[in-house]
Protein backbone atom coordinates (compact mmCIF):
# COMPACT_ATOMS: atom_id res chain seq x y z
CA UNK A 1 0.00 0.00 0.00
CA UNK A 2 1.29 3.48 -0.89
CA UNK A 3 1.95 5.83 2.02
CA UNK A 4 0.83 8.79 -0.09
CA UNK A 5 -1.79 9.24 -2.79
CA UNK A 6 -2.17 12.38 -4.88
CA UNK A 7 -5.55 13.31 -6.35
CA UNK A 8 -6.00 15.84 -9.15
CA UNK A 9 -9.46 16.70 -10.47
CA UNK A 10 -9.90 18.08 -13.98
CA UNK A 11 -12.68 18.93 -16.37
CA UNK A 12 -11.85 19.65 -20.01
CA UNK A 13 -8.46 21.12 -19.09
CA UNK A 14 -6.18 18.33 -20.26
CA UNK A 15 -3.80 20.96 -21.70
CA UNK A 16 -3.19 22.24 -18.18
CA UNK A 17 -3.27 18.81 -16.54
CA UNK A 18 -0.30 17.67 -18.62
CA UNK A 19 1.96 20.15 -16.84
CA UNK A 20 0.68 19.11 -13.43
CA UNK A 21 1.43 15.45 -14.04
CA UNK A 22 4.89 16.34 -15.36
CA UNK A 23 5.65 18.14 -12.08
CA UNK A 24 5.02 14.91 -10.15
CA UNK A 25 8.33 13.48 -11.38
CA UNK A 26 9.83 14.90 -8.15
CA UNK A 27 7.60 12.63 -6.03
CA UNK A 28 9.58 9.47 -6.68
CA UNK A 29 8.29 5.89 -6.80
CA UNK A 30 5.50 4.47 -4.69
CA UNK A 31 3.11 7.44 -4.86
CA UNK A 32 -0.38 6.58 -6.11
CA UNK A 33 -1.44 9.35 -8.52
CA UNK A 34 -5.16 9.50 -9.35
CA UNK A 35 -6.76 11.87 -11.84
CA UNK A 36 -10.51 12.31 -11.53
CA UNK A 37 -12.18 13.26 -14.79
CA UNK A 38 -15.05 15.43 -13.60
CA UNK A 39 -17.47 14.78 -16.47
CA UNK A 40 -15.24 16.13 -19.25
CA UNK A 41 -16.89 16.46 -22.64
CA UNK A 42 -13.68 15.21 -24.29
CA UNK A 43 -13.05 12.09 -22.24
CA UNK A 44 -10.66 10.72 -24.84
CA UNK A 45 -8.27 13.66 -24.57
CA UNK A 46 -8.31 13.37 -20.79
CA UNK A 47 -7.60 9.65 -20.92
CA UNK A 48 -4.69 10.20 -23.30
CA UNK A 49 -3.02 12.78 -21.04
CA UNK A 50 -3.53 10.69 -17.89
CA UNK A 51 -2.08 7.59 -19.49
CA UNK A 52 0.92 9.56 -20.76
CA UNK A 53 1.48 11.00 -17.29
CA UNK A 54 1.56 7.59 -15.63
CA UNK A 55 -1.53 8.18 -13.47
CA UNK A 56 -4.72 6.22 -12.83
CA UNK A 57 -7.98 7.59 -14.17
CA UNK A 58 -11.32 7.73 -12.36
CA UNK A 59 -14.32 9.27 -14.08
CA UNK A 60 -17.42 10.76 -12.50
CA UNK A 61 -20.40 11.48 -14.71
CA UNK A 62 -21.67 14.53 -12.84
CA UNK A 63 -19.47 17.63 -12.52
CA UNK A 64 -18.46 19.05 -9.16
CA UNK A 65 -15.09 19.58 -7.50
CA UNK A 66 -16.19 18.22 -4.12
CA UNK A 67 -17.81 15.18 -5.75
CA UNK A 68 -14.65 14.52 -7.75
CA UNK A 69 -12.39 14.84 -4.71
CA UNK A 70 -14.56 12.48 -2.69
CA UNK A 71 -14.37 9.97 -5.53
CA UNK A 72 -10.62 10.39 -5.79
CA UNK A 73 -10.03 9.67 -2.13
CA UNK A 74 -12.29 6.62 -2.25
CA UNK A 75 -10.29 5.31 -5.22
CA UNK A 76 -7.13 5.13 -3.07
CA UNK A 77 -6.09 3.21 0.03
CA UNK A 78 -3.21 5.44 1.16
CA UNK A 79 -3.40 6.78 4.75
CA UNK A 80 -2.43 10.26 3.51
CA UNK A 81 -4.10 11.81 0.47
CA UNK A 82 -2.84 15.05 -1.07
CA UNK A 83 -4.78 17.28 -3.45
CA UNK A 84 -3.71 19.87 -5.96
CA UNK A 85 -5.35 21.42 -9.01
CA UNK A 86 -4.78 20.88 -12.71
CA UNK A 87 -3.42 24.43 -13.01
CA UNK A 88 -0.77 23.91 -10.33
CA UNK A 89 2.78 22.57 -10.48
CA UNK A 90 4.20 20.98 -7.33
CA UNK A 91 7.72 22.01 -6.37
CA UNK A 92 10.55 19.67 -5.32
CA UNK A 93 10.16 18.36 -1.77
CA UNK A 94 6.36 18.68 -1.83
CA UNK A 95 5.56 15.03 -1.15
CA UNK A 96 8.32 14.59 1.42
CA UNK A 97 7.12 17.66 3.35
CA UNK A 98 3.59 16.27 3.48
CA UNK A 99 4.64 12.87 4.81
CA UNK A 100 7.01 14.41 7.37
CA UNK A 101 4.24 16.63 8.75
CA UNK A 102 1.85 13.72 9.28
CA UNK A 103 4.57 11.51 10.75
CA UNK A 104 5.36 14.18 13.35
CA UNK A 105 1.81 14.48 14.73
CA UNK A 106 -0.64 11.56 14.98
CA UNK A 107 -3.53 14.00 15.51
CA UNK A 108 -2.77 16.05 12.40
CA UNK A 109 -5.89 15.98 10.24
CA UNK A 110 -4.66 18.15 7.39
CA UNK A 111 -1.68 20.12 6.17
CA UNK A 112 -1.59 23.00 3.70
CA UNK A 113 1.19 24.88 1.96
CA UNK A 114 2.01 27.93 -0.12
CA UNK A 115 1.14 28.84 -3.70
CA UNK A 116 2.94 31.42 -5.84
CA UNK A 117 1.97 32.77 -9.24
CA UNK A 118 3.79 31.71 -12.40
CA UNK A 119 3.54 35.29 -13.75
CA UNK A 120 2.17 38.72 -12.93
CA UNK A 121 -1.47 39.43 -13.82
CA UNK A 122 -3.94 42.15 -12.90
CA UNK A 123 -5.95 39.89 -10.59
CA UNK A 124 -4.05 36.79 -9.39
CA UNK A 125 -6.05 33.98 -7.81
CA UNK A 126 -5.47 31.21 -5.27
CA UNK A 127 -2.12 32.44 -3.98
CA UNK A 128 -0.87 31.87 -0.46
CA UNK A 129 2.32 33.28 0.97
CA UNK A 130 4.86 30.90 2.49
CA UNK A 131 5.00 31.33 6.27
CA UNK A 132 6.90 29.64 9.09
CA UNK A 133 5.36 26.32 10.10
CA UNK A 134 2.42 26.77 12.46
CA UNK A 135 -0.60 24.82 13.66
CA UNK A 136 -4.36 25.36 13.56
CA UNK A 137 -6.49 24.39 16.53
CA UNK A 138 -10.24 23.95 17.04
CA UNK A 139 -10.92 27.70 17.23
CA UNK A 140 -8.95 28.64 14.10
CA UNK A 141 -10.58 30.64 11.34
CA UNK A 142 -10.83 28.03 8.56
CA UNK A 143 -10.52 30.72 5.88
CA UNK A 144 -6.92 31.27 7.04
CA UNK A 145 -5.93 27.60 6.87
CA UNK A 146 -5.16 27.25 3.16
CA UNK A 147 -7.05 26.13 0.08
CA UNK A 148 -7.74 23.22 -2.21
CA UNK A 149 -4.92 23.99 -4.62
CA UNK A 150 -2.42 22.67 -2.07
CA UNK A 151 -3.68 20.49 0.77
CA UNK A 152 -3.38 16.98 2.17
CA UNK A 153 -5.55 15.04 4.60
CA UNK A 154 -5.20 12.06 6.86
CA UNK A 155 -7.70 9.59 5.42
CA UNK A 156 -9.03 8.82 8.89
CA UNK A 157 -9.95 12.46 9.51
CA UNK A 158 -11.59 12.90 6.09
CA UNK A 159 -13.73 9.79 6.55
CA UNK A 160 -14.60 10.64 10.17
CA UNK A 161 -16.31 13.90 9.16
CA UNK A 162 -18.00 12.51 6.05
CA UNK A 163 -15.75 13.99 3.38
CA UNK A 164 -16.53 17.07 1.32
CA UNK A 165 -19.94 18.72 1.11
CA UNK A 166 -20.97 18.26 -2.54
CA UNK A 167 -23.20 21.35 -2.48
CA UNK A 168 -19.99 23.42 -2.27
CA UNK A 169 -17.16 23.86 -4.75
CA UNK A 170 -16.85 24.31 -8.49
CA UNK A 171 -19.73 22.84 -10.49
CA UNK A 172 -22.05 22.86 -7.45
CA UNK A 173 -24.70 25.37 -6.35
CA UNK A 174 -22.31 27.33 -4.10
CA UNK A 175 -19.30 27.14 -6.48
CA UNK A 176 -16.47 27.38 -3.92
CA UNK A 177 -15.25 26.92 -0.32
CA UNK A 178 -15.60 23.13 -0.13
CA UNK A 179 -12.02 23.12 1.18
CA UNK A 180 -12.71 25.72 3.88
CA UNK A 181 -15.80 23.84 5.05
CA UNK A 182 -13.79 20.64 5.38
CA UNK A 183 -11.00 22.40 7.29
CA UNK A 184 -13.63 23.72 9.71
CA UNK A 185 -15.28 20.36 10.31
CA UNK A 186 -11.98 18.50 10.74
CA UNK A 187 -10.74 21.05 13.29
CA UNK A 188 -14.02 21.11 15.19
CA UNK A 189 -13.90 17.29 15.35
CA UNK A 190 -10.71 17.50 17.42
CA UNK A 191 -8.00 17.11 14.80
CA UNK A 192 -5.24 19.63 14.22
CA UNK A 193 -4.14 21.32 11.02
CA UNK A 194 -0.84 22.93 10.07
CA UNK A 195 0.88 25.09 7.47
CA UNK A 196 4.07 23.53 6.10
CA UNK A 197 6.38 25.91 4.19
CA UNK A 198 8.11 23.04 2.38
CA UNK A 199 4.81 22.12 0.74
CA UNK A 200 4.81 24.54 -2.18
CA UNK A 201 3.14 24.80 -5.58
CA UNK A 202 3.21 27.21 -8.50
CA UNK A 203 -0.26 28.33 -9.59
CA UNK A 204 -0.65 29.01 -13.32
CA UNK A 205 -2.53 32.30 -13.82
CA UNK A 206 -4.39 31.40 -17.02
CA UNK A 207 -7.62 33.34 -16.49
CA UNK A 208 -8.36 36.70 -18.09
CA UNK A 209 -9.25 39.57 -15.75
CA UNK A 210 -12.94 39.09 -16.59
CA UNK A 211 -12.77 35.39 -15.77
CA UNK A 212 -10.94 36.14 -12.53
CA UNK A 213 -13.64 38.63 -11.50
CA UNK A 214 -16.34 36.01 -12.07
CA UNK A 215 -14.30 33.58 -9.99
CA UNK A 216 -14.11 36.12 -7.16
CA UNK A 217 -17.91 36.30 -7.14
CA UNK A 218 -17.99 32.49 -6.93
CA UNK A 219 -15.58 32.60 -3.99
CA UNK A 220 -18.08 34.87 -2.27
CA UNK A 221 -20.96 32.47 -2.87
CA UNK A 222 -19.00 29.72 -1.16
CA UNK A 223 -17.87 31.96 1.70
CA UNK A 224 -21.42 32.99 2.53
CA UNK A 225 -22.67 29.42 2.34
CA UNK A 226 -19.92 28.07 4.62
CA UNK A 227 -20.60 30.75 7.22
CA UNK A 228 -24.33 30.03 7.28
CA UNK A 229 -23.68 26.29 7.38
CA UNK A 230 -21.44 26.84 10.41
CA UNK A 231 -24.20 28.82 12.12
CA UNK A 232 -26.73 26.07 11.34
CA UNK A 233 -24.28 23.49 12.74
CA UNK A 234 -24.18 25.38 16.02
CA UNK A 235 -20.55 26.37 15.53
CA UNK A 236 -19.92 29.22 18.03
CA UNK A 237 -17.65 30.91 15.50
CA UNK A 238 -20.17 30.84 12.67
CA UNK A 239 -21.45 34.39 13.02
CA UNK A 240 -17.91 35.73 13.22
CA UNK A 241 -17.09 33.87 9.99
CA UNK A 242 -19.95 35.68 8.27
CA UNK A 243 -18.95 39.09 9.67
CA UNK A 244 -15.34 38.57 8.63
CA UNK A 245 -16.34 37.47 5.12
CA UNK A 246 -18.45 40.60 4.68
CA UNK A 247 -16.23 43.14 6.41
CA UNK A 248 -12.55 42.26 6.96
CA UNK A 249 -12.15 40.04 3.88
CA UNK A 250 -14.75 41.95 1.90
CA UNK A 251 -15.47 45.66 2.20
CA UNK A 252 -12.41 46.65 4.24
CA UNK A 253 -9.99 44.75 2.01
CA UNK A 254 -11.69 46.29 -1.03
CA UNK A 255 -11.19 49.78 0.47
CA UNK A 256 -7.52 49.11 1.22
CA UNK A 257 -6.98 47.81 -2.32
CA UNK A 258 -8.61 50.89 -3.80
CA UNK A 259 -6.49 53.22 -1.66
CA UNK A 260 -3.39 51.34 -2.81
CA UNK A 261 -4.37 51.92 -6.44
CA UNK A 262 -5.24 48.30 -7.17
CA UNK A 263 -8.57 48.83 -8.90
CA UNK A 264 -8.92 45.26 -10.22
CA UNK A 265 -8.40 43.89 -6.72
CA UNK A 266 -10.93 46.30 -5.23
CA UNK A 267 -13.54 45.36 -7.84
CA UNK A 268 -12.88 41.67 -7.30
CA UNK A 269 -13.32 42.00 -3.56
CA UNK A 270 -16.54 43.97 -3.99
CA UNK A 271 -17.88 41.24 -6.26
CA UNK A 272 -16.81 38.67 -3.68
CA UNK A 273 -18.72 40.59 -1.01
CA UNK A 274 -21.86 40.63 -3.17
CA UNK A 275 -21.41 36.89 -3.71
CA UNK A 276 -21.10 36.40 0.03
CA UNK A 277 -24.48 38.05 0.61
CA UNK A 278 -26.12 35.99 -2.13
CA UNK A 279 -24.49 32.77 -0.93
CA UNK A 280 -25.57 33.39 2.65
CA UNK A 281 -29.18 34.06 1.65
CA UNK A 282 -29.33 30.95 -0.52
CA UNK A 283 -27.69 28.86 2.21
CA UNK A 284 -30.39 29.76 4.72
CA UNK A 285 -32.76 27.75 2.53
CA UNK A 286 -30.31 24.93 1.78
CA UNK A 287 -28.95 24.28 5.29
CA UNK A 288 -31.80 23.84 7.73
Amino acid sequence: MSELAVVVCSRDRSHLLEGTLASFRHLGPGVDVVVVDSASADAEAMSHVVEGGGARLVRVERPGTARARNAGLLATTAPVVAFTDDDCRVEPGWGAAILAAFAADPMLGFVTGSARADRQVRLPLSLRQAEPAHSFGPDADPFTCGDGANMAFRRQAWVAVGGMDEALGGGAPFRAAEDVDLFRRVLRAGWRGCHEPGMAVVHVQWRTTGQALRTMYSYGLGSGAVAVKAIRDGDPGGRQLLRAALLQRGLLDAWHSLRAGWEAGALGLLLKTVGTVVGALRATRHYR
